[in-house]
């Protein structure tokens, strides 16, 4: 179980099409700006399944996603829950810190709630799904994955992400990359696309992204997963930095 030495560009689109498709359904599918405090985004959210398969939410489970705001800034909380369930009321507007840990009737992690095809490529795409859930409807302060790029060994079309600032994939071949000085924590890695590799004791994906926020950061992700499921632990390396970035 391995993705391919190079990725081919069909699976590069889908790679961009799955750091974007959070923000292209809020915006289709917000209308107003949600109130201050705690609220209950009613969402289709379709769009985002068709990006991501061959994952799929299990039968019998939706998506209840409840949104932060504050001023400029928001995050969410999206969980897994029976389709049947009554949908728990939003938190206490001031409650900023709620629902730390699953709310009633709810899977304790929304992966716990997907499934797939058992490919290489689906758990690139857990990995990827996992955190844009996590991050859902994030902006402002709250924003830590949307200012992520995927960094990619392939060259990548300009048009298709031309929109989105940050981008959310950066080819290493690009001069925004090559020309930063980057000082290495960690030996540079000898390719920086995405790898997934299984053994006896299930799958591990790892991949690079690239941030400019307060300072040039390269960050070594590493998910494990357990065999025959799509949720998966998580750690994370710095390897290399450099002066320069952007503030919120």
């Amino acid at each position: 179980m391995v993705l391919r030495d190079t990725l081919p560009p069909q699976q590069i689109k889908r790679l961009a099409q799955m750091r974007v498709i959070g923000l292209e359904m809020l915006q289709a599918q917000l209308t107003t700006l949600p109130p201050e405090g705690w609220s209950i985004l009613d969402l289709d959210w379709t769009p985002l399944w068709q990006v991501f398969a061959p994952l799929r939410l299990r039968s019998g489970y939706a998506l209840r996603a409840y949104l932060f705001r504050a001023g400029r800034d928001s995050y969410s909380r999206v969980w897994a829950m029976p389709a049947n369930a009554p949908v728990p009321a939003p938190p206490a507007a001031d409650d900023e810190d709620a629902w730390q840990d699953a709310p009633p009737h709810a899977l304790s992690s929304v992966m716990d709630g997907v499934e797939g095809d058992g490919t290489a490529w689906s758990y690139l795409a857990a990995s990827l799904l996992g955190r844009e859930l996590q991050g859902f409807a994030a902006l402002g302060h709250a924003a830590w994955w949307r200012e992520q790029a995927l960094v990619i060994d392939e060259s990548v079309d300009a048009s298709s992400i031309e929109d989105f600032d940050p981008p959310p994939l950066l080819s290493a071949q690009a001069e925004a990359f090559s020309e930063i000085n980057w000082q290495w924590r960690l030996t540079p890695p000898a390719r920086f696309s995405p790898r997934v590799r299984e053994d006896s004791h299930g799958v591990t994906v790892e991949f690079v992204s690239y941030s400019g926020l307060g300072e040039h950061t390269l960050t070594w992700h590493t998910d494990q997963f357990d065999a025959g499921s799509y949720l998966f632990r998580t750690t994370m390396s710095t390897i290399a930095t450099a002066s320069g970035g952007y503030l919120i």
